[in-house]
């Protein structure tokens, strides 16, 4: 069942698994923690093997180039 209570087939890749893995993804990438009065994020634990660049993270969402609205914009059968 999904969040909703509707049978789904059991695919983690189709709606709306993918819809909560977004989801999860972005809350921990913009997620913030206080520690003795200094604030850190996942930016400041990550790896980044380019100097200057970002975080590597590797996830199903780069198929969707982590970008929620192009994820809705496909359908069970896109996917």
């Amino acid at each position: 069942m999904d969040p909703t209570g509707d049978p789904v087939e059991d695919n983690t890749f189709k709606h709306p698994y993918l819809d909560l893995m977004y989801w999860l993804q972005y809350y921990i990438i913009h997620d913030t923690a206080e520690l003795n009065g200094l604030e850190f994020t996942l930016n400041d634990f990550c790896y980044k093997p380019i100097t200057g660049e970002g975080c590597l993270v590797e996830s199903p969402m780069q198929y969707f180039k982590s970008n929620y609205t192009y994820l809705e914009s496909k359908d069970n059968a896109q996917i």
